[in-house]
């Protein structure tokens, strides 16, 4: 009985961790993904930016 006990608990830490493992890596996903939005976000400000002075600085 005790040996029955042991293994369903080993078994479901199992579970435990590998659910845990699976959500670090779904994590690491959204966190790349926030961090290419966030470069883009940068690039379209920055270039909403410098393309009007880029144009003022070309017609003088």
């Amino acid at each position: 009985m005790k040996r029955e006990l042991v293994g369903y608990i080993d078994a479901r830490i199992g579970d435990i961790n590998k659910r845990i493992d699976d959500l670090n890596g779904r994590v690491g996903d959204l966190s790349a993904l926030l961090r290419a939005s966030l470069l883009a976000i940068i690039v379209t400000l920055a270039s909403t930016i410098l393309v009007p002075l880029a144009l003022k600085l070309l017609a003088q």
